[in-house]
């Protein structure tokens, strides 16, 4: 990441973060760690996008407060079990289960798109995977509700906890 970065105005905005979502630090975009990233979507490829790094915490931010209904409202996801997919989920549950992932633990897909991979997790006997999508084509994982109690859970996790978050 390089100095302090200008605002771009070829990302579709509504405004700058200035506040870390985790730590609460605010900061001067004009005095953080910062880099300018192009879109890896080919329909956005041409729009810029302002990363800064809170100098409290380390996490990555975009500058700009991006309207994400825009961006995944046709974006190219799975949306049936094909058998392509099939072998994409199944490496993918295979690096979870490497990890510590069994059918007993509870998992969350923040951002699951069509639930393909929930589908595909439930038929391989691990029924306690729940999804959010905010841009969901389907409507039942558009529910925030699955989130209630999340917050909870993520503050009695130990590091040698059983919870797997994805």
């Amino acid at each position: 990441m390089s100095a302090s970065l200008p605002r771009s105005n070829d990302a579709a905005t509504t405004g700058q973060r200035v506040v870390c979502s985790f730590c609460g630090t605010r900061i001067d975009p004009a005095t953080v760690e910062c880099a300018a990233v192009p879109s890896n979507v080919r329909a956005f490829k041409h729009e810029i996008f302002h990363m800064w790094r809170c100098p409290t915490c380390r996490s990555l931010h975009c500058l700009e407060t991006v309207d994400l209904r825009r961006y995944y409202t046709n974006y190219p996801i799975v949306r049936t079990l094909t058998p392509p997919a099939r072998l994409m989920f199944d490496n993918l549950l295979s690096r979870l289960t490497m990890s510590g992932y069994t059918p007993q633990s509870r998992l969350l897909d923040y951002g699951c798109g069509w639930g393909t991979f929930l589908e595909h997790l439930r038929e391989r006997g691990y029924h306690n995977a729940a999804g959010y999508d905010p841009y969901s084509g389907a409507e039942a994982l558009r529910d925030p509700a699955c989130l209630q109690g999340l917050h909870a859970l993520y503050r009695r996790l130990e590091p040698s906890g059983r919870e797997q978050l994805l």
